[in-house]
């Protein structure tokens, strides 16, 4: 099972690695194959993170319904293990809820939040606070929603350089999607 485990990971990682040499395809397949050798091994935590992998990467193409999906079953086998991975899980799958209009959104984010105040580092805590930002201002929620996103800008200045720009596209892409929520509300 340790070999299998090693070679699930190592295919979960070139997954990664093609999502970032921008070849979402590829990486999809990579996840999907890590998740089926996971399954194999019946490892809930790497079967969990294969599916949060997939999730996030199927959100990020718009593939909502599919990435809410695999996020609610890594949060549901995160949440067996209790693993504090799940404050991600949860803020990413808010805005998912919330980009579908699901009525979820709001207790699903407050979860989220509250976690991720409670064991995450600087570090991922202003990419999750854009989020759990996102996912309010979907739900209706724009005083929250600014609130969190003023959190995040200030959050942020502990970012390593390396990181830093990727928040700001983050930022950006919350920004825009909120003011498409709030200025056409049907869209």
């Amino acid at each position: 099972t340790g070999d299998t485990l090693g070679e699930g990971a190592l295919i979960g990682t070139l997954g990664s690695l093609a999502v970032v040499s921008g070849d979402p395809v590829l990486g999809r397949e990579y996840y999907e194959r890590s998740l089926r050798i996971f399954r194999r091994a019946r490892s809930v935590q790497w079967q969990a993170m294969a599916h949060a992998n997939l999730g996030d990467l199927l959100a990020k193409q718009g593939e909502l319904e599919d990435a809410r999906q695999h996020l609610e079953r890594s949060a549901k086998l995160l949440e067996r293990l209790g693993s504090t991975t799940l404050a991600v899980i949860l803020c990413t799958l808010a805005e998912v809820y919330g980009r579908l209009g699901d009525p979820r959104v709001r207790e699903t984010a407050e979860i989220g939040e509250r976690m991720m105040r409670k064991t995450m580092g600087a570090e991922y805590a202003a990419f999750l606070l854009l989020h759990c930002a996102t996912a309010h201002g979907l739900s209706g929620q724009p005083g929250i929603a600014r609130e969190l996103i003023e959190e995040a800008e200030a959050t942020s200045e502990v970012l390593p350089s390396r990181l830093k720009e990727e928040f700001v596209q983050e930022l950006a892409s919350a920004n825009a999607a909120l003011e498409r929520a709030w200025t056409d509300p049907g869209a």
